[in-house]
């Protein structure tokens, strides 16, 4: 997994978002894979404009699950930004990448929740808020795994638990989910989903300034859902998830389906790593 994912380019589509405290440009990944590219938000706009999207395909996702809010127009322009990623992948031979997505609300009224749900789910690596770090712990999880994973803000602290939420994840590793709109913004379309009360996760975070993986395994329980959190909400049981916010190394945290502590402990080893057991 350590010789793979030395050979990855990220692409960096706009800057990370300016209230990642520790998850921008000082998260170097040149240390764990080959180095990143950048390419300009506007070209991700303009490229999204020019899309050309089939009444056809709009109903073919729209028919996938429950819609709660957004309209058959928020799709058409939803998928129109996932074939702009997707053209601007394919030119560099790369699958993954993080977007500062944010920037794109007000030019397209829309966001790239549903395209980096869908992206995740076809075995590209796609991270929100241009966070390098979460992009980089996610890349890791995914390799370790064989499967997609979620990235969440941690919303919330609890004794044993913690909450993840963000609006938008790769649906292989859901129960079930229904579309709905963006939270921030009420805009675009969002992924509402849900995890299998009882199930097996482990959640993550890579720290390449101080050289520190952290991560835990726990289970799944369930979470009444909230309207005032972001549309994707896992509640995980974890053995003292404290630490997280005692010695805070950014806000985003990956989670995949599956128990791969021990996988993990030993990628630390082979890169010099200190491991951290949440």
């Amino acid at each position: 997994i350590a010789e793979e994912i030395k050979s990855e380019r990220l692409l960096l589509i706009g800057d990370p978002s300016p209230w990642l405290v520790y998850s921008g440009y000082g998260q170097k990944p040149e240390g764990i894979i080959k180095g990143f590219e950048k390419q300009d938000i506007e070209k991700l706009i303009e490229l999204s404009r020019s899309a050309d999207v089939k009444d056809e395909e709009v109903s073919a996702v729209r028919s996938r699950a429950q819609i709660e809010g957004p309209s058959p127009e928020d799709f058409r322009t939803s998928l129109k930004i996932e074939k702009a990623i997707r053209k601007m992948l394919e030119e560099r031979g790369m699958k993954f990448f993080a977007i500062k997505c944010f920037d794109i609300l007000d030019p397209l009224k829309g966001t790239a929740c549903l395209a980096l749900s869908r992206l995740n789910d076809e075995g590209y690596v796609a991270a929100c808020e241009g966070d390098i770090a979460a992009a980089l712990t996610m890349l890791l999880l995914s390799k370790a795994s064989g499967l997609p994973s979620f990235m969440g803000n941690v919303s919330k602290i609890e004794g044993k638990t913690l909450l993840l939420a963000h609006c938008t994840s790769p649906t292989k590793i859901l129960s079930s989910f229904k579309y709905m709109s963006h939270f921030e913004s009420g805009l675009g379309v969002g992924i509402a989903g849900k995890m299998k009360e009882g199930e097996k996760v482990t959640i993550a975070r890579i720290d390449t300034n101080k050289k520190l993986l952290r991560a835990g395994s726990g289970k799944v329980i369930g979470e009444p859902f909230r309207r005032d959190l972001c549309r994707t909400q896992v509640k995980v049981e974890l053995e003292d998830p404290s630490v997280i916010v005692k010695r805070p190394i950014g806000n985003h945290y990956a989670l995949t389906l599956g128990d791969h502590l021990k996988l993990l402990e030993s990628f630390a080893y082979v890169e010099g790593y200190r491991f951290e057991k949440i």
